[in-house]
């Protein structure tokens, strides 16, 4: 348990270092698509996490819970209602989100060999984004709440948008 907070908290860090580092949503893709207070905003936004993660590393046996309380206010959390639209803006507008921290809930399926969150009711089902840095996957169709930072990941072979995720947990049914 703690090797996998341990673990989860490493992902985060090398992910956002990764994000500032290498080109993230401060390199401009077409230009003109962001001005340089988006740039600021992103890398602020990437800090802030990242001093959030190196507050939860001062002790080994921290908890689920101390991990995010530790993350606080940086973290942007959705409701049900709101999921749909959220996931969607995620993946149509990744550089717009990539850094930041969201709770999402829903629940947990595999595709393959690809985790990913989706919604738990109706049309919106098919609505999921891919889950990346699990230590340990619930069981499949599990209803799950999950903590993580919008980035890019490969799956398949093809960089899409992705929720590094720093926390999940089962929920009752």
């Amino acid at each position: 348990m703690m090797n996998k907070k341990i673990l989860a908290v490493a992902v985060c860090l090398f992910m956002g270092g990764s994000l500032a580092a290498c080109g993230g949503p401060g390199v401009q893709k077409d230009p003109g698509s962001q001005t340089l207070q988006d740039t600021q905003e992103v890398q602020e936004n990437i800090f802030a996490s990242e001093e959030g993660i190196q507050e939860s590393q001062k002790s080994q046996t921290m908890t689920d819970e101390e991990l995010l309380a530790a993350l606080g206010d940086n973290i942007n959390v959705v409701t049900d209602d709101a999921y749909a639209e959220t996931v969607k803006a995620f993946l149509e507008s990744t550089d717009d989100y990539a850094g930041k921290i969201y709770q999402l809930s829903g629940a947990f399926v595999k595709e393959g060999e690809t985790p990913y969150l989706t919604s738990n009711t109706g049309e919106d089902a098919e609505i999921r984004i891919p889950l990346k840095c699990l230590v340990e996957e619930p069981q499949t169709g599990s209803k799950v709440r999950v903590t993580g930072i919008v980035n890019y990941g490969d799956v398949d072979g093809e960089s899409v948008p992705v929720l590094d995720v720093a926390v999940i947990e089962t929920l009752a049914e």
